[in-house]
C-alpha cells in the first residue's frame, strides 16, 4: 500500500511540473505575442514615416521645379498664374505631409529635423511671393514699354 501513496505522489509532483510549465509556456507565448505587436506597430509607423518623407522629398523637389517654371514662363500671364497655383499647391503638400511625419515618428531626431525643415519651408513662403510680386511687376513693365 505504501508504494501505491508514494507512486501517487511521484505521479502528483510530476504533473504538478508539467502543468507549471504548461502554465509558464502559455503565458511565455501571450507576452512574447503582445511584444511582437507592439514591435510591429513600431515598425509600422517607422516605415510609414519613412515613406512619408519620401513623398514630402518629392513635393519639395516638384515646388522647386514649379518656381523654376513660374520665373521661366513667367512672361505669359496665363502660365505665371498656373504655375503659381502649382507652385502654392506644391508648398501645402510639403506642410501636410511633414505634418504627417511628426504625427508618424517615435525619433527625436527625426522630429526635431522635420519640425526645423518645416519651420524653414514655411518662413520662405513669403520671400517666395515677394519674388513672386516683383515678376508680375516686371512682366507688367515689360508689356508697358513694348
Amino acid at each position: 500500500m505504501k508504494s501505491a501513496g508514494l507512486q501517487t505522489k511521484l505521479l502528483a509532483i510530476i504533473g504538478c511540473g508539467i502543468l507549471g510549465l504548461g502554465l509558464i509556456s502559455v503565458l511565455s507565448f501571450f507576452s512574447l505575442s503582445n511584444r511582437v505587436t507592439e514591435f510591429e506597430n513600431v515598425l509600422g509607423h517607422d516605415v510609414a514615416a519613412a515613406l512619408a518623407a519620401d513623398k514630402m522629398n518629392l513635393a519639395f523637389k516638384t515646388q522647386v521645379q514649379e518656381w523654376k517654371n513660374v520665373l521661366l514662363r513667367g512672361y505669359d500671364s496665363a502660365k505665371r498664374e498656373k504655375y503659381w497655383g502649382k507652385f502654392q499647391k506644391q508648398h501645402d503638400t510639403v506642410q501636410k505631409v511633414g505634418t504627417s511625419i511628426l504625427s508618424l515618428s517615435t525619433h527625436d531626431e527625426t522630429l526635431e529635423l522635420t519640425n526645423k525643415f518645416l519651420s524653414e519651408h514655411k518662413s520662405l513662403l513669403p520671400k517666395y511671393q515677394q519674388g513672386y510680386q516683383t515678376s508680375v511687376s516686371y512682366t507688367h513693365l515689360r508689356a508697358h514699354e513694348t
